[in-house]
């Protein structure tokens, strides 16, 4: 928003991160789920691995080996154990749970 309250920019992502639509007037590397956006190379920056919304996968192993209790925890690629509108994974190492009906605006101030 910039100082008389206009929105700025807005963007709308499908389930995976991948930009369906962008108005940016103001620079702004947070994008899908409050992530750094490389938009040179298209890739979410997770702290300690790279997303890419593409293909809906890492572009690198966790080193977390998974547990064998859950299988889906064993691909060591996988996002959100392909579930985007469950879960998030702010780290790169483990998914939390989304809460349902909240809000995902995040507003940006231009001063």
């Amino acid at each position: 928003m910039d100082q008389n309250g206009n929105i700025v920019n807005r963007y709308a992502y499908d389930e995976w991160g991948n930009i369906l639509s962008k108005q940016e007037q103001v620079t702004n590397p947070l994008r899908y789920a409050g992530e750094y956006y490389d938009d040179e190379s298209g890739l979410y920056h997770l702290r300690s691995r790279y997303y890419d919304p593409t293909i809906g996968r890492f572009i690198s192993r966790d080193s977390y080996e998974g547990d064998i209790n859950n299988p889906l925890s064993l691909n060591l690629y996988t996002y959100v154990e392909n579930d985007p509108l469950s879960y998030v994974d702010p780290s790169g190492h483990s998914l939390i749970g989304v809460v349902i009906g909240l809000p995902m605006d995040i507003t940006i101030t231009d001063n």
